[in-house]
């Protein structure tokens, strides 16, 4: 049987990662607030004015949840699977007929998205929003498909404005336009979420669209159908497809919305949070009998960010590599805003920091190379999901007048209140910032004693949640190296680092 959004809920309820909630709740008023706040997927069989639907969210919450996805048994190796399936490529994916994702149709006045159970995010937004439909377009010119993740407001539900965040995406609009032709469009709502991490790809992939990579993240073929009217392939297990087209030279006021970055900014040229915005007009609609509405937190902390972040953790990964740099891990927090980059890395001499911390300031490769304001280079013996520790190396490891550097001018997400509005392009401008909190291995048995971190004895053996009922042992101290590695041994007598 094929991977989809339901073999996937399967297997996080299986591995202790998910939540069912049978107390009703109600799309407009609290499932913001539940979805932004939970640390594994949520299920919800209880919909105010629903009664049919089921809900999902929080399926990329984290790296417990990524590790569900890819199937692998640590949180390390999420990036380095993310970095084969990379490397292993595109796949031509197969259409099929009859596929689950057409079982019902809605066509005509039934073609309406105010029959989904769609949430408001954020308490100022403009209603409803469906943050979760990945978009796929066709590019008249080559005729590959390409995606995009469109913040599309309900209103009406027949014509419904969107916003436009990716710059592929943008451009293939911009000669649809300049045909005098609409561009068609489909929404792929509840798929697995290997497919919206290949939908998320903001990388060169010439002869081939993003979608082509979901079958080597998924581990196996992908199949796709061709919508009834639209010519445009979707995944074909997806719970819901969206078929429509964008208005040729029109527009709607779009927003406000609460966005990735805890705020209401948006574009250049918006007013008190609200913008002119391209128009989709809803064609058809078709879904998997009872259909499972797939909700996407797009605020702060929250898998929005995460599936933004996961590819590019793993193209950073590669190039890396590629350096021959001697990397563990790489990760882009939520709590950090899009904006955070930290490198796990075993620096073996001078130079070798600098250059990872250039390449994550650049982002070379990506349409997104704006995200990243702050990189941090830290060494393995820093747990990386754990801002606590992450501060102390910064606190502890970095000389600030010699280990810190700034790149003035440089762009910035066109969403980032901090940064400077360009007029006349979609992004702004502000600095980047490198850090360097990591340590060489020590040559001197005093440098050892500098270096050596003072973990309480037992640490890694023993753990309060043995003594205490009920004790989430999240907060609690944890060994992650092998301590025959990075700071390793010291110098004068070679003695292991830590008791063993």
């Amino acid at each position: 049987m094929a991977k989809d959004l339901r073999s996937f809920i399967e297997a996080a309820k299986s591995k202790g990662m998910a939540y069912e909630i049978n107390k009703e709740v109600d799309p407009k008023t609290n499932v913001g607030a539940l979805a932004g706040s939970a640390d594994r997927a949520l299920i919800f069989n209880n919909i105010k004015g629903y009664s049919d639907w089921t809900m999902v969210s929080g399926l990329v919450q984290n790296r417990e949840m990524e590790q569900v996805i890819f199937n692998v048994d640590s949180k390390a190796d999420v990036v380095k699977a993310m970095a084969q399936a990379m490397d292993q490529g595109p796949s031509p994916h197969t259409v099929i007929e009859n596929a689950p994702c057409q079982e019902i149709v809605w066509e005509g006045d039934d073609a309406d998205l105010t029959r989904l159970p769609a949430v408001q995010h954020s308490e100022l937004d403009g209603g409803a929003y469906l943050g979760s439909a990945i978009g796929i377009v066709v590019d008249p010119e080559t005729g590959l498909h390409n995606t995009t993740w469109p913040r599309v407001q309900i209103g009406d539900g027949k014509n419904c404005p969107f916003m436009i965040f990716s710059p592929h995406v943008s451009q293939i609009a911009g000669k649809y336009a300049r045909m005098g032709r609409p561009m068609q469009m489909a929404l792929a709502i509840g798929v697995h979420p290997a497919i919206e991490i290949a939908a998320s790809l903001s990388m060169h992939h010439p002869n081939c669209g993003e979608l082509d990579y979901a079958s080597a993240i998924l581990g196996e073929q992908m199949e796709f159908a061709k919508c009834g009217s639209i010519d445009v392939d979707v995944p074909a297990q997806a719970e819901i497809i969206v078929e429509g087209e964008m208005i040729p030279n029109h527009v709607q006021s779009e927003g406000p919305f609460g966005n990735y970055l805890g705020t209401y900014s948006t574009g250049p040229i918006s007013r008190d949070g609200i913008q002119k915005a391209p128009v989709l007009s809803v064609k058809r609609i078709t879904m998997r009998k009872k259909p499972v509405f797939r909700h996407l937190q797009s605020t702060v902390w929250t898998e929005h960010q995460r599936l933004c972040m996961l590819p590019l953790e793993g193209a950073m990964f590669n190039a890396l590599k590629e350096m021959g740099l001697n990397v563990h891990d790489v990760y882009m927090p939520s709590w950090g805003g899009c904006s955070l980059t930290i490198i796990q890395m075993t620096p073996r001499a001078e130079g070798e920091v600098q250059d990872a911390l250039l390449k994550a300031a650049m982002w070379e490769n990506t349409t997104i190379s704006f995200m990243s304001h702050v990189c941090v280079a830290v060494n393995r013996d820093v747990n990386i999901y754990d801002a606590r520790d992450v501060l102390w190396a910064m606190s502890t490891r970095t000389n600030w007048a010699e280990d810190t550097q700034i790149v003035k001018g440089t762009r910035s997400s066109p969403l980032m209140p901090v940064s400077h509005k360009v007029p006349g392009v979609p992004w702004r401008r502000a600095g980047k910032s490198m850090i360097d909190a990591t340590v060489l291995p020590p040559r001197e048995d005093a440098d050892w004693w500098d270096q050596n971190r003072a973990c309480p004895m037992g640490t890694g053996k023993v753990c309060l949640s043995d003594f205490v009922d009920g004790y989430h042992p999240s907060m609690s101290m944890s060994r992650i190296t092998t301590h025959d590695e990075d700071l390793a041994r010291k110098p004068g007598d070679r003695k292991p680092q830590v008791p063993v």
